[in-house]
């Protein structure tokens, strides 16, 4: 879910793969970390965001991404009956998304990525 449209810089909320945060994990020896909380998970998306980042406009470079421990509910509307994420109804129902991804200290949750 993109976040802070009026905002310097563009963040994200997102949902990791367990299956995939568990890989990095394991190959940095790291295992056991929550993995939105995980310093393996984090060092890993930033590379790869800042890879993203060095190729585009700084329009669409991705400042800071809040990993969500919590999946996007169905019942709640987060999801679509064809599986895509509501975007409108995950900004409703977590209002707090825009100020942990902004937060001046950010929580352990939120990779924050080299612009």
């Amino acid at each position: 879910v993109v976040l802070g449209q009026d905002r310097e810089a563009p963040a994200l909320a997102a949902w990791l793969d367990p299956g995939e945060a568990a890989r990095v994990q394991a190959a940095a020896g790291a295992e056991g970390e929550p993995p939105p909380r995980a310093p393996a998970v984090h060092a890993a998306l930033r590379e790869r965001l800042a890879a993203h980042n060095a190729t585009t406009g700084s329009s669409r470079q991705i400042a800071r991404v809040v990993l969500l421990a919590e999946p996007p509910s169905l019942d709640a509307g987060e999801l679509t009956d064809k599986g895509y994420v509501n975007a409108g109804r995950v900004l409703e129902r977590r209002p707090d998304l825009l100020e942990r991804a902004y937060a001046a200290q950010p929580g352990p949750e939120v990779v924050v990525v080299e612009r």
